[in-house]
């Protein structure tokens, strides 16, 4: 199976309310709002030969941190300049409502069952310039035949010619199917990964139903890594698996990780590219990542 590089690391995200850990809008110089700059980019690698239109967000299991990741990813190629519209395709518990603060009675589902609306009238402005937000509207009782609808295909479509790029939030991957069935619709798909709870099984099966539906997996974001006191970066953490099935892991670091399902990594990250240390990988001079930029 090939590797699934490290795309970042986001250390915990405190605060009171789901709108107070919008990080990147409410803290743009933070050390956690770098490290989404540093997902952006790492993202924008992935794209070298094409433009990124849409990318799903989903994790193994449930409360791995996949929509705050999500919110906070979407703000942050707002702020680049991008047209940006973050859908909550999580139709079974929706939180982007909460994370940006407007109405969920209307969205994804009204459009589902009313063909004859425009989508572009149920997006909702929110604080961050260039970015709007399609709710889920009410909860069908079938999300995953709703996701998976012609229907659906439709609404891509439509706003995508209204904004550059699409970012779903979705269910926990081996929960239900829905974020099999939405990977299916987009151009790339990233992993949200709890470096303290995600078991490396849990990955692997992940992977391979990913695989399946030849869905285009760009890679995984360790969430919630702890730093301790008087560390200069965070772990980097990438791990993957021989042709037989059997984990491999690379270290190093002389120190070991904390986390139960990855390996350090310390001089790539995960595909050889070189690394500072920080997550993001050292561009030589005169090269630039391909920018996340609105279409003219």
């Amino acid at each position: 199976m090939s590797p699934l590089p490290l795309l970042g690391s986001i250390a915990p995200i405190e605060g009171e309310t789901p709108s107070d850990r919008l990080i990147v809008a409410q803290q743009p110089l933070s050390t956690i709002s770098e490290a989404f700059r540093v997902l952006r980019t790492n993202i924008q690698f992935a794209f070298v030969d094409r433009r990124l239109r849409s990318l799903a967000v989903t994790s193994p299991g449930p409360s791995e941190g996949k929509s705050l990741v999500m919110a906070n990813l979407a703000t942050s190629i707002a702020q680049s300049g991008a047209k940006v519209v973050a859908v909550d395709a999580d139709l079974r518990r929706p939180t982007m409502h909460k994370i940006f603060g407007v109405s969920n009675e209307e969205g994804l589902s009204t459009l589902v069952l009313h063909p004859e609306e425009k989508a572009e009238h149920y997006l909702q402005t929110t604080s961050v310039e260039n970015l709007w937000l399609l709710t889920t509207g009410a909860l069908p009782p079938n999300p995953a035949e709703l996701l998976g609808s012609q229907r659906m295909a439709d609404i891509i479509e439509e706003l995508q010619s209204f904004a550059d790029v699409l970012v779903f939030d979705t269910p926990p991957a081996l929960v239900v199917t829905d974020a099999v069935v939405v990977a299916t619709r987009v151009d790339g798909v990233i992993v949200v990964l709890d470096a303290g709870r995600t078991r490396r099984g849990m990955v692997k099966r992940l992977a391979e139903e990913l695989k399946r539906v030849r869905a285009n997996v760009l890679g995984f974001v360790l969430n919630r890594v702890k730093i301790r006191e008087g560390s200069y970066y965070y772990y980097q953490y990438y791990y993957y698996y021989s042709e037989d099935g059997k984990r491999e892991s690379r270290r190093s670091s002389k120190k070991r990780a904390t986390s139960p399902v990855l390996a350090i990594l310390h001089r790539t990250n995960g595909k050889g590219t070189p690394n500072d240390g920080k997550g993001a990988p050292t561009e030589k001079a005169g090269e630039h990542p391909p920018e996340i930029t609105a279409s003219h």
